[in-house]
């Protein structure tokens, strides 16, 4: 499966230090709602604006999951946030998240060893 079309549920992680923080227990998409009324739009608006049913807004603002990077990225695109402002992931997390997209390949794998190891002290 093309990791752009990948549903959420599969990159949330489920175990670890980051599957316990408050960002990963919440619903997926918890901060969509007040994003999207903050700048006027209704769902059918935001729906037109991203190419996506207005019952498709409804469902990913109610915490269904199964929602793609693709869209993500469309819904972030048309609200002029950065994707993971989306999801309500606390100042920590966007840190760490931009950080890591930063690295070259190579060390991301360093990174999240390191920061895997101290996780378990």
């Amino acid at each position: 499966m093309p990791v752009k079309n990948m549903p959420v549920k599969n990159i949330i992680p489920t175990s670890g230090w980051l599957a316990h923080h408050d960002a990963c227990n919440l619903h997926p998409m918890k901060n969509l709602k007040q994003i999207r009324e903050q700048r006027g739009l209704s769902q059918a608006d935001l729906a037109e604006m991203a190419e996506m049913s207005q019952g498709t807004i409804s469902k990913i603002e109610s915490g269904y999951d199964g929602i793609t990077l693709r869209q993500i990225n469309k819904l972030a695109t048309c609200l002029e946030v950065e994707p993971v402002t989306l999801f309500g992931a606390s100042d920590f997390i966007n840190r760490v998240l931009r950080a890591a997209d930063d690295l070259p390949e190579d060390h991301r794998s360093a990174a999240l060893t390191v920061l895997e190891s101290m996780s378990r002290r």
